[in-house]
């Protein structure tokens, strides 16, 4: 069974991807859970705008018609940790077949607004108020960039695949994953700058058939790409049938480094000193490990997570896991720098974690030391707040 489950074209829905246990109540002390936006205004959205002029979303948007970074973020700060999100709805044929999928977002305060897609789309998001669209009709793909409660504009026509595309914190770039269209060979990452009317550029060559990723993990089946938090390192995880293996860039020296081996699982998140990611396994609960970027050494986190995200929580970068190390499921918060755990209470079936980035299906815009979930009852959008959480801590593994 193939580590990467989730395929780059056919993102299932929220509920169906992530359907991990969470938490059922927070340990005394933790701030509570708070709704990104009632039920009721994700299931009654209106038409995503156009940032252009005229109908649709049909050519690259004028200067001055990009939609902003944080755009979003004066009605999302009033609610906390919750900056708005989006989820990803399948839309099926009489006979059960993917039609499309419509693309839901939403802030707090706001209706939500949708936008519909070609079976063939990813999305990433939100960050700093936008989320990115990958989307491919068979002849072309297109890259669009929504901004969270507002609009949405084209912003690359490529006659090649893009699978994914992410947007860089920071810059306002976009940085996508393209195979050759006539044999899916590997093209690459390449970075695009909306607005300025420059060509895209490549930033990370394509994988040499004599890389060691190749040659330990087999024909590649799935590329993501991964961004910490500033926006200057990048994972290039590329994964076979049973595992994967990641090239982490410095995307200011251009930089490529190796230090997590070509055996992995899913890559859950990073920052400048540490990866975090799952050991190769066919299911959940995995190991989860934090890898050195510096010297490649390893710290186990957890011996049986089945759901993790990162956040950062004050100048710490920290790890929100869903772990079964005690024979039940908790949700506990730990430091990858010194191992150290905040067990903060007993994990139920009724939220969901979320990825640092989003993920196919769904992603929440959470503020700094907060984590996105979901509840699994109604497909509500959650934030967690993790701030000063890991102080005191019951101390290392």
């Amino acid at each position: 069974m193939p580590v990467h489950r989730t395929a780059a074209w056919t993102a299932p829905p929220v509920i169906a991807a992530l359907a991990i246990p969470l938490i059922a109540g927070l340990a005394s002390g933790a701030a509570p859970a708070r709704d990104v936006a009632p039920a009721s205004s994700w299931s009654d959205p209106v038409a995503l705008a156009s940032c252009g002029d005229g109908p649709g979303i049909t050519a690259p948007a004028p200067s001055g018609k990009m939609p902003a970074a944080g755009s979003s973020a004066s009605a999302a700060d009033a609610g906390g940790g919750d900056r708005g999100g989006f989820s990803l709805e399948p839309l099926l044929g009489t006979s059960g077949s993917l039609e499309g999928w419509r693309l839901v977002t939403t802030v707090p305060g706001s209706r939500a607004a949708s936008l519909q897609l070609p079976p063939e789309s990813t999305v990433r998001g939100p960050v700093e108020g936008r989320v990115v669209v990958a989307a491919d009709d068979g002849k072309r793909s297109r890259i669009t960039i929504a901004a969270l409660g507002g609009c949405a504009a084209r912003v690359l026509e490529w006659p090649d695949v893009v699978r994914q595309a992410v947007l860089r914190p920071g810059s306002g770039a976009v940085l996508f994953h393209a195979v050759r269209r006539a044999d899916r060979a590997d093209l690459g990452v390449w970075s695009l700058a909306p607005g300025d009317g420059s060509a895209p550029i490549r930033v990370v060559p394509p994988l040499a058939p004599e890389d060691p990723i190749v040659a330990d993990v087999g024909r590649i089946w799935a590329t993501s790409l991964t961004l910490d938090d500033s926006g200057r390192w990048l994972a290039v995880q590329s994964c076979g049938e049973e595992a994967c293996g990641a090239r982490i860039v410095d995307l200011q020296t251009r930089e490529i480094r190796r230090p997590l081996g070509a055996h992995q699982g899913d890559l859950v998140g990073l920052d400048a000193h540490w990866a975090i990611g799952y050991r190769p396994c066919p299911g959940r609960p995995c190991e989860l490990v934090a890898t050195s970027l510096a010297d490649g050494r390893e710290r186990v986190l957890s011996h049986a997570a089945s759901a993790a995200t990162t956040a950062t929580v004050g100048d710490r970068f920290v790890v929100a896991a869903v772990a079964l190390d005690r024979g039940q499921p908790e949700l506990q918060v730990i430091d990858p720098a010194n191992g150290l755990i905040r067990h903060l209470g007993p994990a139920a079936p009724d939220l969901v974690l979320l990825p640092a980035g989003g993920s196919s299906g769904a992603g929440i815009g959470a503020a700094s030391g907060w984590v996105g979930a979901v509840r699994l009852r109604d497909g509500t959008p959650t934030t967690l707040n993790l701030d000063g959480l890991l102080a005191p801590s019951e101390g290392p593994r």
